[in-house]
């Protein structure tokens, strides 16, 4: 088991049951809410009491296998706490889930159980997210400008206000986390090992966006 200094109770297990969820990112102190029904909120906690509420959460690489308990899955994903649950409306809830650590898939193991199971590897990553990141040279204003012109695109209005009390590394997650990207967008942001590199990768996949959407309605006009 690997220990990560800045979350010294909760140890990271080599095998992990794995969540797969489409579009769903999680960076290390992020808390990602899930819903989902009662039933299954019974069976995630069955299936993580071995590993102290641990689960990793993945996203699937391609979507359009029949099957869907058996959708191919990206690489990387990250090691998920469940920190708390909150019941929403008749059968569901939402469930809270922390990033601690991300990883790298070893392997996918045979499914006995309800969840799917894989050996992971937290080497890649141990380092950098057990420390507080930080950006180098970052002009907030000029993200937010950027990231607001972005998300307008799409008609999402997050409270920008808000946004500019919390750090420049968790906004860059924010963005990342809850922003109209597509899934392999994300997924190429979270596989970047630092923050000064995920932020890069976050201005070029929205200049692009919005390079695209100038051009796009140039050639309308």
């Amino acid at each position: 088991m690997i220990s990560i200094s800045m979350n010294p109770h909760i140890n990271h297990y080599n095998t992990l049951p794995i969540l797969c969820i489409h579009g769903a990112v999680v960076f290390p102190d992020a808390v990602l809410p899930i819903p989902m029904s009662m039933e299954q909120y019974e069976i995630l906690l069955s299936e993580t009491a071995d590993s102290d509420g641990i689960l990793g959460i993945v996203q699937p690489s391609d979507i359009k296998q029949a099957d869907k308990t058996k959708l191919p899955i990206f690489g990387s994903g990250t090691a998920v706490k469940i920190v708390d649950m909150d019941p929403d409306y008749d059968d569901m809830v939402v469930v809270h889930l922390k990033g601690i650590c991300r990883f790298r898939i070893l392997e996918e193991l045979t499914k006995t159980n309800s969840m799917r199971r894989a050996v992971v590897s937290y080497k890649t990553y141990a380092e950098t997210d057990s420390t507080t990141p930080e950006l180098s040279n970052f002009d907030k204003t000029s993200f937010i400008t950027l990231a607001r012109l972005y998300m307008t695109q799409f008609n999402i209005t997050p409270n920008w206000q808000e946004l500019k009390n919390i750090t420049d590394a968790e906004l860059v997650n924010f963005i990342a986390m809850a922003g109209p990207l597509e899934p392999s967008e994300k997924q190429a942001i979270l596989e970047e090992v630092n923050a000064d590199q995920q932020k890069f990768m976050l201005e070029k996949i929205m200049d692009m966006s919005l390079s695209d959407s100038f051009h796009t309605s140039t050639l309308v006009h």
